[in-house]
């Protein structure tokens, strides 16, 4: 089984110059494996939740588009760069998700260093009331990688 899936939100502050370089994908779609329905979302695709963010950077949240299809499952492919608080902040955020759209998030991202990025992994998956049911081993180092 192939699968494709483009990220939609690209963004363009901070480290990310992505809109220079990529065209943002036509609308996504729910997939199924083995009988499972997945959303998949790639990285920022995730971080537009009007609920989660005061003030959010896209006027469109590729969640609500994806979650219209019912999946079982939102699997999150990620490389987002370490910053104190970020793990706390991204799992908080992954809960809310969780809890709204009522299904199992897991998150998988990308860990160690590119160019001047660190990227500290900390997959974990998350139940449909947004409770940690696993995490994987972190970056070890900082004061946020306890």
């Amino acid at each position: 089984m192939l699968l494709e899936q483009h990220k939609r939100l690209l963004p363009f502050y901070d480290v990310f110059d992505e809109q220079r370089y990529f065209y943002p994908s036509r609308p996504q779609q729910v997939v199924e494996l083995d009988g499972v329905r997945l959303a998949i979302t790639i990285c920022e695709d995730a971080w537009n939740d009007k609920s989660f963010w005061p003030r959010r950077l896209y006027n469109f949240d590729p969640m609500e588009e994806l979650m219209r299809h019912h999946p079982q499952v939102h699997i999150n492919l990620s490389s987002s760069p370490f910053w104190h608080g970020k793990r706390a902040m991204r799992r908080q955020m992954l809960a809310a998700i969780a809890r709204r759209d009522r299904v199992p998030v897991l998150l998988t991202n990308q860990v160690g260093g590119n160019d001047s990025l660190i990227f500290d992994g900390s997959s974990l998956a998350l139940n449909a009331r947004g409770e940690l049911i696993a995490q994987a081993g972190i970056l070890r180092g900082g004061p946020d990688c306890r």
